[in-house]
């Protein structure tokens, strides 16, 4: 290990020698710097003396380079190093203020309670029942900060039915306090009324002379203190306007006070709305995993086992929510949120029992006071109908289960790195997290390629919940404003090698869709190949332009979560090669994914990798990276480091294939030429990082859809040098138009060997003058059973010894046929588009290119003549 460490110093050392001999004073000085501090840092935890005394010398050499740099020339300052405790506590100071509150960290001293801090705005709902604050012993005889929950049987414990959820639209809210006193009662636990202080010994809440309060709360990142006192709105008939608990004919008061100091952090009662996994994350820290029900990738029984043994053992708490749409049965309200507080199962039949709190204002009055039970509805519902009438599962995970957890604390700068506006909203930050090995001797896990990271569905085909080889990071955006929008968050997380596959390049990845929420869960499996987790956490600003005038920095943290011991990778050291390059699809070069027969139209770049003085040139084309039928895994090749990013907007899932060629333009893939990929489309990015022999490679990016449009940039970084141009389009530089026809019954008439070839469509071309000219067919809907072919003839008789050109024997290719640019005199020809085999019908299209104008091309009416 010490070995490697002096090694790994002398690599660093060789690449700032390398920077400092083409010039580049500012790269090679951040490179000596780094290195000098890293081999500082090894020398003192190193046991070996032969070890410590050569990072030491190597310390000194590259002090002493950097040194000189700095007094022969001006050289830009260190960038800070992000990992630091001092930038880590940075992002967290200014995570602290939130709607303009101060919420100091949890381990700060407490701040006195001042009296702009402890108002919180009412909302109309409870302005128009003439809402006033009063403090409990004004409005109640009977009531008690917390119940015996905890401490005594089932009958001391509350039950989630005396929740009440009054005036205010904070049914999540409402639905995660019923959640958790449902699992105190079932587990004797303090989940979230401990999060309310001060407690007694026993973590229980207990009443404040002053009256004042303090929560617990896991906001921007860490715990900190929401400070607020006792008052609370109430009517005019002396009715709690908020969450409300009875046990016992008795009042509990903690959950109106856990509201109160809820309602704070996000801006007042005026609740802007938000999910029960979202709540329970900031009230108590548990796991928020949201799961879309109407998603093609949701599987019911895996789910319901996940969610039934999670539930029972106790390592979560769930609620159910309805979407925005209309609700199949009446009996359930649109974008209501309900508690899940039982499921059990008997035979063939899979129960849930919901509980919804809300009692409606006409119904208030009417609700019996010694039967305080009355107010809520019960349902029994199988799984099955849960599945039909709810949006949404929201499930809020024990962190207890990882024995490992590890966070960082960023932001997304709304400059660029040369202090800019940032031409683009979308904004980006990478981390690489190193993984294992398991503290169960029995595991070394690494990450799988095999399984794909998904964002926290029910697709995933593990069902023991924070496995022994399961990684979870959790992707939080930092709250400012909760008045605005807070713009759209993804996470995409792969092997840092997991580029050299073949992947698959026909579907859209369930992983990485941005949310507009601010917390996303991605799990991922780890397996044997790679134990090194790429995590590209991506930040796109709201689509309000008036936001965007004023966009500044947005805090994030990254939380990662596994069984097995956990460290961020720290000593990548910046890229010694970067090139950014920006573009558009348009209607001209979106040619979508592989499947389309216009995939060839895609931006396709050279690019050129060139060797150092480590490596020799190879006129050879790389080793094939793809596994054959017989290998069970890929391994990445030697050579030089280079990472591919593309940037594009939320809604374009985006595409990066690294093809070996000479520099031509990729017209369709062929799987043993493909070097690497990012796997499968992903929105907004897509990403690359390998290890790449010294070659000539062809890069291609592809949107899914050939209907999708706008601009993207081309992140490249590589520790060799390299060069990239972009490939010319087939036919660039001439004149280009596209003909659109049909085989119908009449016209499809087939290959010269049907006997009525001269019955397919014609089309007349007129040259002016002499001209190149050429052309490509394809079917406009791919047909896999079809092979086609275009000849272009001197005469209307079409016969074969007046062929001048043809794209050859008939192909299945999806990308059609072409007549690569020939030479044609002046004068009339007769272009045929055919299928081999007669009757075939469908719509094709024909793109032909001319490098003259004037060119006509146009349909002839009628059969040829003999």
């Amino acid at each position: 290990m010490a070995s490697k460490s002096v090694d790994d110093i002398e690599a660093s050392l060789a690449k700032a020698a390398q920077a400092e001999l083409r010039s580049d004073w500012d790269q090679a000085f951040n490179l000596y710097a780094r290195a000098a501090d890293r081999a500082i840092h090894l020398s003192r935890d190193t046991t070996d003396d032969q070890a410590r005394a050569r990072l030491r010398q190597s310390a000194r050499r590259a002090l002493d380079r950097a040194e000189k740099i700095k007094r022969a020339r001006p050289v830009a300052p260190l960038p800070a190093d992000p990992f630091s405790p001092q930038q880590q506590a940075a992002v967290l100071a200014r995570g602290a203020v939130v709607n303009g509150v101060r919420m100091p960290l949890w381990t700060d001293p407490a701040p006195p309670l001042q009296d702009r801090d402890a108002h919180v705005s009412l909302a109309p709902e409870q302005m128009a029942r003439g809402a006033t604050w009063k403090r409990p012993s004004e409005f109640l005889t009977d009531y008690t900060t917390a119940s015996t929950s905890g401490s005594g049987g089932d009958e001391d414990a509350p039950d989630p039915r005396g929740v009440r959820q009054s005036v205010v639209n904070d049914c999540s809210v409402c639905a995660s306090v019923a959640v958790c006193v449902d699992y105190q009662r079932r587990f004797k636990s303090t989940l979230l009324v401990g999060s309310l202080h001060p407690q007694d010994a026993s973590g229980l809440p207990i009443r404040s002379a002053s009256g004042e309060y303090a929560l617990r709360a896991f906001l921007n990142g860490a715990y900190r203190r929401v400070i607020l006192n006792d008052r609370v709105p109430v009517d005019s008939e002396g009715c709690l306007l908020g969450v409300s608990l009875t046990h016992r004919h008795c009042r509990v008061l903690w959950p109106a006070l856990v509201e109160k100091a809820y309602m704070k952090i996000t801006g007042g009662y005026d609740f802007p709305g938000s999910n029960s996994g979202v709540d329970l994350h900031v009230l108590t820290g548990w796991i928020p995993e949201h799961l879309e029900i109407k998603s093609s990738s949701f599987e019911w029984e895996r789910t319901w086992r996940r969610l039934r043994k999670g539930f029972t053992e106790g390592h979560c708490v769930i609620t159910v929510g309805t979407t925005r749409d209309a609700v199949p049965d009446p009996r359930f309200l649109p974008a209501h949120a309900y508690a899940v507080i039982d499921l059990s199962e008997s035979g063939d039949s899979r129960r849930c029992t919901l509980l919804d709190s809300r009692v409606a204002e006409e119904d208030e009055k009417r609700l019996d006071p010694d039967d305080y039970l009355s107010h809520c509805q019960v349902y029994e519902l199988e799984w099955e109908e849960v599945c039909n009438i709810f949006g949404s599962v929201h499930i809020s995970w024990d962190p207890a289960l990882f024995s490992q957890s590890l966070a960082f604390h960023g932001a997304w700068h709304a400059t660029s790195a040369t202090g800019g506006r940032q031409s683009s909203t979308h904004r980006t930050r990478h981390l690489l997290l190193q993984c294992g090995p398991s503290h169960d001797t029995r595991h070394r896990p690494c990450l799988s390629e095999s399984r794909s990271s998904s964002s926290c569905s029910s697709s995933s085909s593990r069902e023991n919940d924070g496995g022994s080889d399961e990684v979870w990071v959790l992707l939080t955006r930092h709250l400012r404003n909760t008045r605005k929008h807070g713009g759209y968050i993804a996470l995409n997380t792969q092997s840092q090698d997991a580029g050299v596959g073949p992947g698959d390049l026909s579907r859209i990845a369930s992983k990485g869709t941005y949310t507009d929420s601010s917390h996303l869960l991605v799990r991922t499996r780890v397996g044997v190949q790679s134990n090194v987790l790429s995590l590209l956490a991506c930040f796109d600003e709201p689509d309000n332009p008036v936001d965007n005038l004023k966009a500044e920095d947005v805090g994030f943290t990254i939380t990662a979560y596994a069984r097995f011991s956990l460290s961020w990778d720290t000593r990548a050291a910046p890229p010694a090669h970067t090139s950014k390059i920006d573009g558009i699809f348009s209607s001209k070069n979106a040619g979508g994914n592989p499947s389309c027969p216009t995939y060839m139209l895609n931006p396709q770049y050279y690019l050129r990798l060139h060797p150092t003085s480590s490596t020799s040139p190879s006129s050879t084309r790389p080793a094939r990276l793809v596994p054959t039928a017989s290998q069970s895994r890929v391994k990445a090749p030697e050579g030089h480091r280079v990472t591919i990013t593309a940037y594009g907007s939320r809604e374009m899932p985006l595409n990066l294939v690294l093809v070996w060629s000479q520099g031509e333009r990729v017209i369709e893939l062929s799987r043993k030429e493909i070097v690497a990929n990012s796997g499968a489309y992903v929105y907004g990015s897509a990403r690359i990082s390998t290890s790449l022999p010294t070659g000539s490679y062809t890069l291609v990016l592809s949107a899914f859809d050939a209907s999708q449009m706008g601009d993207f940039s081309i992140q490249i970084e590589s520790e060799a040098r390299f060069d990239c141009a972009p490939i010319a389009q087939e036919g660039a530089g001439m004149y280009n138009r596209i003909v659109r026809g049909e085989w119908s019954s009449k016209t499809a008439a087939g290959g010269p060997s049907n006997g009525k070839y001269a019955d397919n469509p014609v089309y007349e071309i007129r040259m002016p003058i002499a001209s190149q000219f050429g052309a490509r067919l394809h079917f406009v809907t791919p047909s896999p059973s079809s092979s086609l072919n275009v000849s272009i003839f001197s005469s209307p008789r079409l016969a074969s010894d007046e062929c001048v050109a043809t794209s050859g024997p008939y192909s299945d290719a999806i990308s059609g046929v072409d007549i690569p640019p020939i030479s044609l005199a002046a004068g009339r020809y007769y272009m045929v588009p055919s299928t081999y085999n007669g009757g075939l019908q469908g719509k094709f299209k024909i793109v032909v290119y001319h490098s003259s104008a004037g060119v006509a091309v146009s349909l002839r009416e009628g059969r040829a003549q003999d």
